[in-house]
């Protein structure tokens, strides 16, 4: 995972570079209890692994970006709306406006506190280099990480 930082609002945000959902690290580099993520995919992708995973790490907010990003959103929705989560979906904006919105969400009440992270997860390549891009266009800066994941706390 690549961390970058966030100048405007002084967080980090994490991008995993994925090539399918099943493949979310089991340890995350981050120490908060809950985070929010991200998903790009340009194309239908059955993202209930990735939901489950998120879960395990605390996860507060959930957004999916693509053509398919209602149909992601639901099946995030099914795992992870009953764990007082917010999951949203963007679908018919640029990668820009869709990480713009998304890093605007503010977690639900009783995260917010514990609510640190901000994991932007790609399927593929090709939206990792389209969502750092954004992130660089946005006046993130790429930060230094040890290897190895911390659990979070």
């Amino acid at each position: 995972m690549e961390k970058w930082r966030d100048p405007e609002a002084n967080r980090d945000v994490w991008l995993a570079e994925l090539a399918s959902p099943e493949d979310f690290p089991a340890s995350v580099p981050w120490t908060c209890a809950h985070f929010a993520m991200l998903v790009l995919a340009d194309r239908v992708a059955d993202v209930e692994p990735l939901a489950r995973a998120a879960l395990a790490h605390g996860i507060a907010i959930a957004s999916a970006w693509g053509p398919a990003a209602a149909v992601m959103e639901d099946a995030l929705g099914e795992v992870i709306t009953s764990r007082d989560a917010i999951v949203t979906s963007h679908g018919y904006e640029s990668i820009e406006e869709a990480l713009e919105s998304f890093l605007a969400i503010e977690p639900p009440a009783a995260r917010r506190g514990t609510c640190r992270a901000w994991c932007v997860v790609a399927l593929g390549p090709e939206l990792a280099r389209a969502a750092r891009r954004a992130l660089e266009r946005r006046g993130f800066a790429r930060a230094a990480v040890t290897e190895g994941g911390a659990r979070r706390s």
